[in-house]
């Protein structure tokens, strides 16, 4: 057990060592300052692409009650599809589509002349880049089929729930009621879903960063090798008289 944890030591340290002399290389080579200014930006932008999530606050209930249709019903239905984001408009940025079938019991504003309506929610999927990720989240919740539900439509033409909380249970009549709460879980088809993916593994922003730190690393190499090289010991031959 103590030759394991020594040995991760010293192979941690070895690590460490040979990071610190590839650094103070490159330092000695482009200036302390452009190094220094090198190395903040580097750590801003990886730190961008994994820091926090924008969204936008769940609607109080006096707000939502000023969507143009409200209805009351029960969800019959949940079909999930992968369509090209309606939020994130640039190539390669994709939500999940998830379409939410409800048998109408009331319209309590607004007029819907059918007894069933499909409404359109959706979470995102994937982005390009690290910004774009940055946009919302999506619908939430999303309950499970058999659940009576109130919703929230914001248009006429197109019957989409308002964001974020735009489907609440039929029960909730005030704030603490129709903000989001573990009390109101998501179907299970929802949840399993795979939010915040980036389309080409990595945000786009890394790529220049990821390029650079293998033509760095590239550059102390050669320059170490080129030392190793360069360096030819004196030998010296003494002979007996």
């Amino acid at each position: 057990m103590f030759s394991g944890v020594a040995r991760d030591a010293f192979q941690n340290s070895g690590r460490q060592r040979t990071s610190s002399i590839g650094l103070s290389l490159f330092s000695k080579c482009v200036g302390e300052r452009k190094f220094r200014l090198c190395f903040l930006v580097f750590v801003c932008l990886t730190s961008f692409s994994v820091v926090a999530r924008a969204d936008i606050t769940p609607k109080s209930f006096a707000d939502l009650n000023e969507a143009k249709t409200i209805i009351v019903g029960t969800i019959k239905e949940i079909r999930i599809e992968i369509e090209r984001s309606s939020v994130e408009r640039g190539f390669g940025n994709t939500d999940w589509a998830i379409y939410v079938t409800i048998l109408i019991d009331e319209v309590e504003k607004g007029s819907l002349e059918s007894s069933e309506v499909e409404v359109r929610c959706f979470r995102k999927n994937a982005r390009r880049s690290a910004i774009e990720n940055l946009s919302l989240a999506g619908h939430s919740p999303i309950p499970k089929v058999g659940t009576k539900v109130r919703v929230y439509l914001e248009g006429l033409d197109e019957l989409r729930p308002m964001l974020p909380n735009g489907i609440t249970l039929a029960t909730a009549n005030d704030d603490s009621s129709v903000w989001p709460k573990p009390g109101v879980e998501d179907a299970a088809e929802v949840s399993g879903l795979r939010t915040g993916q980036y389309t080409y593994f990595l945000p786009l922003e890394m790529y220049p960063i990821l390029l650079v730190s293998l033509l760095i690393g590239y550059g102390i190499l050669r320059f170490s090798k080129n030392r190793t090289n360069g360096y030819k010991p004196i030998i010296t031959v003494t002979s007996r008289s």
